[in-house]
Formats: C-alpha cells, structure tokens, sequence
C-alpha cells in the first residue's frame, strides 16, 4: 500500500468517524426524548394506578358495607320467622 492510498484511507475513516459524531448529539436528544416520554408515561401509569385504587377500595367499603346490612337483615329476618313460629304455637297451646 503506498502512502496516498493509506493518507486517502485515514481520510475516509475520519470523515466516518466525523459524521459519526455530528450525529451523536442528535442520537443523545432522541434518548433524552425518549426518556422524558418514558417518565410521563410512567407518571400517567401511576395516577391511573393511583385512581383504580381509590376505587377499588371505595368498592371493597360498600361491599362490606352491604355484607353488614345482609347479616342484619338475615338478623331480623330469623327473628321475625321466630316470633311467626311462636305466635302459631299460642293459639295451640291456649286451646
């Protein structure tokens, strides 16, 4: 290989390495783009996450909430059917 041919060699390599580092900048502001869309995503993912667990809870609250007012209408519904149950058994046992 003669000198001009390795000089022409050295000269495309650094033209490469030129244009290589012409675009780093742009390759950096497309990640740090990225990045800044990948942390309002995950911001959004959390209020939203955030969101279904308020609803979630004021959910598991009226479930337990309707779970209280059925025990105690099953309560008042056995109570009921006891006193029915006695009152048929008076008239009996008067007679």
């Amino acid at each position: 290989m003669d000198a001009e041919s390795v000089l022409e060699e050295r000269i495309q390599d650094l033209n490469a390495k030129t244009l290589s580092l012409k675009e780093h900048p742009k390759s950096l502001e497309d990640m740090a783009n990225k990045s800044t869309y990948l942390q309002s995503a995950l911001s959004d993912l959390k209020d939203h996450s955030f969101l279904a667990d308020e609803k979630l809870n004021a959910l598991e609250e009226e479930v337990h909430s309707l779970w209280a007012v059925s025990r105690k209408n099953n309560f008042d519904l056995y109570v009921l059917e006891l006193k029915a149950q006695d009152a048929e058994d008076r008239p009996e046992a008067v007679t």
